[in-house]
């Protein structure tokens, strides 16, 4: 691993930052990528700078977790914060909002690929269904032994195409998931 001035020389010599995140890391590579922006390390107006968010709570996990036994009672706090990115008023979750403001506006790219099947993260959550910005774009992610070309699979996939165009469409999503 080259040492720290090496590596913030390797970002600010870059020609293309992709952050690649998952699940929970999600809202922290925001953070992190906001950072590095407001550093200087990374400088969006010249070098092209993307995340892709695969599964991303950023909505929270699924809602009905949050009563279950084993969540309440033997995962730990950092699983709980987890519950915080539900409520709007929370601190981690106006952090996020804060982060994506900061990233999307200074031109990062947000791709935010959501799970057709996922038994933690719902798929209105892994879209970022609550942020509307031209520099986000949403696909779905669907397994082949979960995929089958019938109505509900063609419908999230035309809701998608509108949510990518900023066309609204009720949240339709959100009621699938």
């Amino acid at each position: 691993m080259p040492k720290r001035s090496k590596r913030m020389q390797v970002f600010q010599e870059a020609d293309t930052v992709f952050v690649v995140t998952h699940s929970q890391g999600t809202p922290v590579s925001a953070m992190l990528l906001e950072r590095l922006l407001e550093l200087g390390i990374i400088d969006a107006s010249r070098q092209r700078v993307a995340m892709l968010a695969m599964a991303g709570v950023s909505h929270g996990p699924s809602p009905y977790l949050k009563d279950n036994l084993v969540i309440c009672y033997i995962v730990s706090e950092a699983a709980h914060q987890l519950f915080e990115l539900m409520g709007p008023s929370s601190y981690q979750s106006q952090q996020y909002v804060a982060a994506l403001s900061t990233i999307l506006h200074k031109g990062v790219r947000l791709i935010c690929a959501g799970p057709w099947v996922d038994e933690v993260v719902p798929l209105y959550s892994a879209i970022l269904q609550g942020i509307s910005h031209p520099n986000v774009y949403r696909a779905v992610y669907i397994d082949v032994p979960h995929y089958a070309d019938d109505f509900l699979t063609n419908l999230i996939a035309f809701a998608l195409c509108f949510y990518n165009m900023d066309i609204y469409d009720q949240h339709l999503p959100s009621n699938i998931s």
